[in-house]
C-alpha cells in the first residue's frame, strides 16, 4: 500500500504456480464498466486478453488488441485476465449489461 499526493495505490498478488504471478492493480483500466458492446483496455498494450465467467470458465480469448467485443456475452460479472507485451498479467473485474 502506497500513498502519494493524497492518492492510494494498491496491488494484490496471487501465486498460481512456481512462475505464475497475477497482479490486480489500478494501473490497467477497462471501460466502460458496466459494458454492453465492447470493453476498452487502457494502460498497457495487450498481447492477450481472456474473459472468464463467474464459474471460472474461459468464455472469450482476444489477442493483439485493446478492444474486446462483449455484445455476445450474457449479462453478468466476469474476470478479465490481461497479458501485456512484457508478459505481465493483470486482472480486472468487468460487468456486462
Amino acid at each position: 500500500l502506497e500513498s502519494s499526493a493524497g492518492q492510494i495505490t494498491y496491488s494484490i498478488l496471487f501465486w498460481g504456480g512456481i512462475l505464475d504471478v497475477t497482479e490486480i492493480s489500478n494501473e490497467v483500466k477497462s471501460y466502460p464498466n458496466p459494458a454492453r458492446n465492447k470493453i476498452t483496455i487502457e494502460g498497457v498494450e495487450v498481447a492477450e486478453a481472456l474473459v472468464y465467467n463467474a464459474l471460472g470458465q474461459k468464455v472469450k480469448t482476444i489477442q493483439g488488441t485493446n478492444e474486446i467485443p462483449v455484445a455476445d456475452l450474457p449479462q453478468g460479472i466476469y474476470l478479465l485476465r490481461i497479458t501485456d507485451e512484457a508478459r505481465k498479467v493483470h486482472m480486472n473485474k468487468i460487468t456486462i449489461q
